[in-house]
């Protein structure tokens, strides 16, 4: 058994994707290392380093780049992990767009 928890295909994204992490400590510019239908992975500010997100924290992003809006503004989820500055965010329901739709959404802007 692969020791590969990911159960949707990921987009590992190679061009500078910011989005905004509403939390109940305040919000949090970020930016999006990869997405997938489940969840993103996000490049945190360098100040979170020492502190990260708590695991389990209820998350939403906010601010999302035009072209990705209708896949993931508003999308809630929760940390799933966090290690210096980067963290997981699991979704709480599973996205309508698989990987392909995102590469079609992002083919006019990266």
């Amino acid at each position: 058994m692969s020791d590969d928890r990911r159960v949707f295909p990921r987009l590992q994204l190679d061009c500078p994707c910011f989005v905004t992490l509403r939390r109940d400590a305040g919000d949090l510019p970020c930016m999006l290392g990869n997405i997938s239908s489940g969840g993103v992975m996000l490049q945190l500010p360098p100040f979170c380093a020492t502190d990260g997100l708590p695991f389990g924290e209820v998350v939403s992003l906010v601010e999302v780049p035009k072209a990705l809006a209708e896949a993931l503004e508003g999308a809630q989820g929760r940390v799933a992990w966090c290690s210096g500055v980067q963290a997981g965010v699991c979704f709480d329901d599973v996205l309508p767009f698989n990987v392909d739709d995102i590469l079609d959404m992002l083919d006019e802007v990266c």
